[in-house]
């Protein structure tokens, strides 16, 4: 009989793609041991949700969330319809309330988190976060609770961990930075990414450096994005929906990015960053990185300051080139890039 897993994640031209893609992962880590992954995800306006088919897993459109009793309704037909094994859910505005009135028992119901900021009632819980510690979540779950905290439970494609040798080998020996990453998130709503351009542009158009830009299709920025880069004083390329981030990550040298789960992702192949922070649950990962010397913390785009601060990180590199390998050997001790297998083994052994 083929196990069912019901995951529930959350996913908007506002909220980003990032909860969507962790989950993406570990469906397809669940589907090569033979599960079968089914999607419910929220109207959208805007966003694409073709990719959860393009993987070979299922969408079940809900309507857009007005209140989490009625998406616990919904979810409780699926329930009903689909008998999961484990209901996942990964989403900011769902807690306990939601988790008792799913329909799903609460010993097969699984959370990813990264906030510890709410009540959960749950059998497992996930944060990968690098500075998360199991005793946050004291009061926000129940003491059957099983919690699995760090970076050890990153969601990151199997790619990352396959390129990771390779890339942590060719940073070392690397003579000097030629190629610079700005990925910002595949949607970018608030066109971070052009913002960055502004202020990274002059230091390009004096270094012989070459820029790749990563967006989403779904970013409503991009037709500017592109005319922008096409007018540029400097070697530049832009990646739409890029099938393979890992390859294009393992092949720069600097990147600049958010504190978000691509942040994972540039540590697990060793990639030094300028880390900015686009929303309140981003700074402490951002400053443990920066903590733990495996890149620059410039700061939060919503406040001042954080300008000057990624002009004078990135300038400071490429002065300095030679303290990267360190940077680079630091943020590779953060993440193995092995969280997927580890968390699907969790759940692939209650069943």
């Amino acid at each position: 009989m083929t196990a069912t897993l019901l995951i529930r994640p959350d996913a908007s031209l506002e909220s980003g793609a990032g909860h969507l893609m962790r989950c993406l992962t570990l469906a397809d880590a669940l589907a090569a041991r033979g599960w079968q992954a089914h999607f419910a995800c929220s109207a959208a306006p805007g966003f694409d949700f073709s990719l959860i088919a393009r993987r070979g897993h299922h969408l079940h459109q809900l309507p857009p969330l007005s209140s989490w009793s009625e998406d616990a309704q919904a979810i409780a037909a699926l329930v009903r319809q689909l008998e999961p094994f484990w209901l996942l859910v990964d989403h900011y505005g769902l807690d306990a309330r939601w988790e008792r009135a799913c329909g799903q028992p609460v010993g097969q119901i699984c959370v990813i988190d990264d906030l510890a900021d709410r009540p959960h009632d749950c059998a497992l819980l996930f944060d990968s976060g690098i500075h998360r510690q199991a005793e946050a979540y004291a009061g926000h779950v129940t003491g059957t609770c099983r919690l699995f905290c760090g970076p050890d439970f990153a969601l990151l494609r199997p790619a990352f961990a396959s390129l990771r040798p390779e890339s942590l080998e060719r940073r070392a020996e690397a003579p000097g930075p030629q190629r610079l990453l700005l990925a910002m998130g595949g949607v970018d709503a608030d066109n971070v990414t052009g913002r960055v351009l502004d202020v990274i542009g002059p230091v390009l158009e004096q270094h012989p450096l070459a820029l790749d830009v990563v967006l989403g299709r779904s970013a409503p920025h991009r037709a500017a994005i592109e005319a922008g880069l096409a007018s540029a004083g400097f070697t530049a390329r832009l990646h739409v929906d890029l099938p393979d981030l890992a390859s294009l990550m393992a092949q720069s040298d600097i990147a600049i990015g958010a504190s978000g789960g691509t942040a994972l992702e540039r540590l697990c192949l060793g990639l030094p960053s300028l880390v900015l922070s686009l929303a309140d649950n981003q700074p402490p990962a951002a400053r443990a990185i920066m903590d733990f010397g495996a890149g620059i913390y410039a700061g939060d785009v919503r406040e001042p300051g954080w300008q000057d601060r990624l002009h004078t990180g990135l300038e400071g590199w490429l002065a300095d080139p030679a303290v990267l390998p360190t940077v680079s050997a630091l943020a590779g001790a953060l993440v193995d890039g092995h969280g997927a297998k580890r968390i699907a083994e969790v759940l692939h052994a209650r069943v």
